[in-house]
């Protein structure tokens, strides 16, 4: 089994698995590869079929920056491009089916058991009408305009009772940014008030919990004997306090760079002190809340005064060449021969168990 190290504020994440996650972290501390990635793996296996939402401030800014670092994460747990997942075009014949299939795959993702997440980028209004989904990531959020996500794509995160609503991870939501220094990229920075610090400290005691329980069963089974019964039964208990409690969490954190400092070395730190101006490097590395500008360098300037023109027709061509990287011919093979020899369950399997991370309801 091969290891995965994940720092701190990706641990905490993962562990505590509340509905509603926001982290406000610095540059480089692996929001998108493993905060983000897991978040969309997790929801993706949990509800086969559903659908999720990732929302970017710019399409440009999707392939470029989000799109790749979940990929890149996937690819080294063992999830392959072509094999476990296509986007951009119409799943394989063997994938399993979405409970509410696409109009069109053009900017979808689509996972072997039938899960999707559809793009939605703020510079194409209406990217999220008429979608039902069961989650949500929302990165770069401090780019994020919050009056179009609370007008056309959050009420979309209704996603389907009758088939998850016993998952926690149902309608969850995740928010990554680093810190904001303008008033309009803060909205995120009020759900701080809402966490509740007790609901966060008994989901910490039950993974505790649950995890001491089951080595302990593991200890019982490497002894040859048999694990009772009523351990058993505590321990189906315990999960469904812990899927209880996420399914209402909401938790907030703010980390700065250096808590990546393992990967990143001091020298990266020295360097963006050095060539960042005192302001960026006190939000953007230290992630330090330093008084919100009230309306940005330019005080008077407002949604009139902007304009926005992105060539539409320019990007969808770049998508189509990324969507296009991987080798169709091989893909429907290979993704064939897996999911015939029931070898396909397996590989995702042992992926859980090489990330390990407890994919709990």
């Amino acid at each position: 089994m091969n290891k995965v190290y994940f720092n701190n504020p990706q641990r905490l994440t993962q562990l505590i698995g509340a509905n509603i996650s926001v982290i406000v972290a610095g540059r480089r501390t692996g929001k998108t590869d493993s905060i983000a990635a897991p978040f969309v793996l997790r929801n993706m296996q949990r509800m086969p079929g559903s659908t999720g939402g990732i929302v970017v401030p710019t399409f440009k800014h999707g392939l470029t920056n989000t799109l790749p670092g979940l990929f890149a994460a996937w690819k080294r747990w063992g999830y392959i491009r072509g094999v476990h997942y296509v986007i951009g075009r119409k799943p394989p014949k063997t994938f399993a089916k979405p409970i509410i299939e696409p109009a069109e795959y053009e900017h979808v993702i689509s996972f072997y058991n039938g899960s999707c997440a559809v793009i939605i980028s703020q510079d194409r209004p209406g990217s999220s009408n008429s979608l039902t989904l069961s989650w949500l990531l929302i990165d770069e959020a401090k780019f994020i305009d919050y009056n179009r996500l609370k007008e056309e794509t959050l009420p979309a995160n209704g996603g389907i009772k009758s088939h998850f609503g016993k998952h926690s991870c149902n309608h969850s939501i995740l928010i990554l940014s680093d810190m904001p220094q303008t008033q309009k990229g803060s909205w995120f920075l009020h759900y701080k008030d809402k966490m509740d610090t007790e609901v966060i400290r008994g989901i910490e005691g039950l993974v505790y919990d649950i995890w001491k329980l089951k080595e302990r069963m593991k200890s019982i089974k490497a002894s040859g004997k048999d694990v009772p019964k009523a351990m058993v039964y505590q321990l189906r208990h315990k999960d469904k306090q812990l899927n209880q409690l996420r399914s209402v969490a909401t938790y907030y954190k703010e980390y700065s760079s250096i808590e990546n400092l393992q990967l990143l070395g001091e020298n990266y730190i020295r360097q963006m002190k050095r060539d960042l101006t005192p302001l960026t490097f006190q939000t953007s590395i230290l992630c330090q809340r330093i008084g919100i500008a009230k309306d940005g360098f330019y005080s008077s300037m407002r949604e009139k005064h902007k304009y926005d023109a992105s060539n539409f027709e320019y990007l969808d061509e770049i998508a189509q060449s990324f969507y296009g990287d991987e080798n169709c011919s091989m893909v429907n093979v290979q993704c064939s021969m897996l999911i015939s020899n029931g070898e396909a369950g397996s590989c995702f399997a042992e992926s859980n168990l090489a990330l390990g991370l407890s994919f709990h309801a």
